[in-house]
């Protein structure tokens, strides 16, 4: 409510409707979040992340084509854009997993700070698609990036007892 009374006042106040678009998501108002975000592009086309704000609302309604357009649109702004890269990762998980992965090779360039959790994402896409080798090298990577998160140290582990590898599950499961 405050938010609508900001942009009652101010028409041009973006902020507020940026602000008031998120929100509205939280709450899963999805058809006020919509007209807010076709505002904000509305007003404002120019910015990378007003278009992903856009891709959110989108992609929160299930309408994944237009998401994905509007997060291509960003980075076309903004090649740098490390948002819309990884939304794109994460959409593109279960339609083309090998164009998610491709994302987030480029994700992770733009932050190398988040290594451990872009890792961890990987190694579940190759789980996923049973490829375990591939699986496992990623989460050792994600684990020597950040070894206090434990996501991947109960992966291997769970992958250690399927393989019958008792002693490398427990090993694991004692670093956790």
């Amino acid at each position: 409510k405050e938010y609508q009374k900001t942009i009652v006042l101010d028409k041009e106040a973006l902020f507020a409707y940026k602000q008031a678009l998120n929100l509205a998501l939280l709450m899963s108002k999805f058809e006020q979040a919509e007209k807010w975000a076709a505002y904000v592009v509305e007003v404002d086309s120019s910015t990378g992340d007003n278009w992903v704000l856009y891709g959110n609302v989108k992609w929160a309604q299930g309408k994944v084509e237009p998401a994905k357009k509007a997060f291509k649109k960003a980075l076309s702004i903004d090649a740098r854009n490390s948002d819309a890269l990884y939304r794109l990762a994460n959409i593109n998980i279960r339609g083309d997993y090998k164009k998610a992965l491709k994302y987030f090779e480029k994700y992770l360039k733009l932050k190398p700070e988040n290594a451990a959790e872009v890792y961890y994402q990987m190694a579940s896409i190759y789980s996923s698609k049973n490829e375990l080798k591939e699986m496992k090298k990623y989460l050792e990577l994600a684990i020597a990036e950040n070894s206090f998160y434990l996501l991947p140290r109960y992966m291997l582990a769970e992958y250690y007892e399927i393989k019958k590898d008792t002693a490398a599950a427990l090993s694991q499961y004692k670093e956790i």
